[in-house]
């Protein structure tokens, strides 16, 4: 169950194929596109008959995804995911992976999920103290996963995003 939301959720069609379609994909997206959003909706659709593992890197967004879903079968992790091995959950979610090493990842990729699903942007990277800075394409090129790229702004209305063409076109 979705719990604190008080506005009606419209899904775009990239989001729907992304709900409905087969796992183990990164979904890249601008902020504002809905990955989040869509991580969460993800997670409470796969808990229905799975276990589902969601490791965010920001306490703030982790602790809103804790409180927003209210299901047994989907547990909220840290960056410290040795928990998610131990639990032996079915689906993996990761919001932020921007935010992991290449070697998280590997780690991630040798246990065995009936499915993971990625979520991040390049351009959303705080963590560039890590080791290695980590591009979508470079977790694509270990892991083989098809890259869908959300296009459509979900925070902005449209008045709001041509505001600045209208104002550039102007002499």
């Amino acid at each position: 169950m979705i719990n604190n939301f008080s506005c009606d959720i419209s899904l775009t069609n990239e989001q729907q194929a992304i709900l409905q379609g087969p796992s183990n994909i990164i979904v890249n997206g601008a902020a504002g596109t809905g990955k989040t959003m869509l991580a969460i909706l993800l997670a409470q659709k796969l808990s229905m008959q799975n276990k589902v593992g969601v490791i965010i890197y920001t306490k703030s967004l982790r602790e809103f995804i804790r409180d927003t879903i209210d299901n047994d079968a989907v547990t909220v992790f840290n960056p410290a995911w040795d928990d998610c091995i131990e639990q032996h959950y079915d689906y993996l979610i990761i919001d932020e992976v921007q935010d992991f090493t290449l070697a998280t990842i590997k780690e991630i990729l040798k246990i065995k999920f009936k499915g993971i699903y990625f979520f991040g942007d390049d351009s959303q990277q705080i963590y560039e103290w890590q080791e290695k800075k980590v591009r979508i394409e470079d977790i694509q090129r270990e892991t083989g996963f098809k890259i869908v790229t959300l296009t459509q702004n979900m925070r902005l209305g449209t008045p709001v995003c041509k505001y600045p063409i209208n104002r550039t076109t102007l002499n």
